[in-house]
């Protein structure tokens, strides 16, 4: 029986750190090609999340810089953002990271990542620097995804003005779960705080 094979991108992020963690060198092609799919991933749940408020519908995973700016449209910050959501009387409260995945991540897989899904030029593999210097963008290009993954938020609250309610998604055990907040029904006050940070949160440490 074939093994299990997630495509969402938290597995193709732990498939790349195992390949990542090996010294034979021909895993480095296989993580860079985890890590290709993981960036279209993230950008995907982030996108099927942000349906209802994109201009484009359409969207192929493979064309990252397209959705990239599509995502943008409806979400422009370019750092991390702590959105904490309190509903007043009821004791909800939910501290949200919002974590999209950055224009120069984007850069990155469409240059590296791309140049190790195809054959290297032969060349380049005698070169002990070349294999030193792979891993080391290998490296960055995971951190970075690490990051983006870690975010539990893969929509900005936003107004529903045809329910009237408010609506955002959050990430839970892989997948995404929507919560809404009656506001006129319950007349309940929801305060959102939003902060954007230059750093990561503190104990956000990536693992490689």
């Amino acid at each position: 029986m074939m093994t299990e094979y997630r495509v969402d991108a938290a597995s193709y992020l732990s498939r790349a750190r195992k390949l990542l963690q090996s010294e034979e060198r021909d895993k480095l092609f296989y993580a860079a090609f985890e890590l290709r799919c993981c960036i279209e991933s993230r950008q995907m749940e982030y996108a099927d999340a942000q349906k209802n408020y994109r201009k484009k519908k359409k969207l192929n995973a493979w064309k990252i810089s397209e959705t990239n700016r599509e995502l943008e449209r409806v979400f422009r910050a370019k750092k991390i953002a702590l959105i904490s959501l309190k509903v007043d009387g009821s004791g909800f409260k939910y501290d949200c990271y919002y974590t999209p995945v950055s224009t120069d991540m984007v850069k990155s897989a469409e240059k590296i990542l791309h140049q190790l899904l195809h054959c290297t030029p032969y060349e380049l593999t005698k070169r002990e620097s070349w294999w030193i210097e792979t891993k080391d963008h290998l490296l960055a290009i995971y951190r970075d995804a690490w990051v983006s993954c870690r975010g539990n938020m893969l929509a900005p609250p936003l107004l529903n003005r045809q329910t009237n309610l408010m609506e955002f998604s959050i990430l839970l055990d892989g997948t995404g779960d929507d919560f809404c907040v009656p506001l006129p029904v319950a007349g309940a006050k929801l305060t959102i705080e939003v902060k954007y940070l230059d750093e990561p949160p503190s104990g956000w440490t990536p693992d490689l």
